[in-house]
């Protein structure tokens, strides 16, 4: 079975209790929810993906961060 390109490998036991949702996510960024699927879309944000739920750690967005810096204003 093939996974989608923005899908992440699923979280390690001590990420578990650190997981935030996707609301959380938004609340942390600051951001609504049509730029949140956007950035999933554009694969900027890469959620680990339980059933229909997205998730992040930290270090997710940790990820996204510096990426969005290193590829600069557009």
């Amino acid at each position: 079975m093939e996974l989608p390109q923005n899908c992440t490998a699923a979280p390690k036991p001590d990420e578990m209790n650190m997981l935030l949702t996707r609301k959380e996510v938004m609340h942390k960024l600051n951001i609504k929810d049509s730029t949140y699927t956007r950035w999933v879309d554009r694969g900027i944000l890469a959620p680990r993906i339980m059933g229909t739920r997205h998730f992040f750690t930290e270090a997710d967005l940790g990820r996204a961060f510096e990426e969005s810096k290193r590829k600069g204003k557009r």
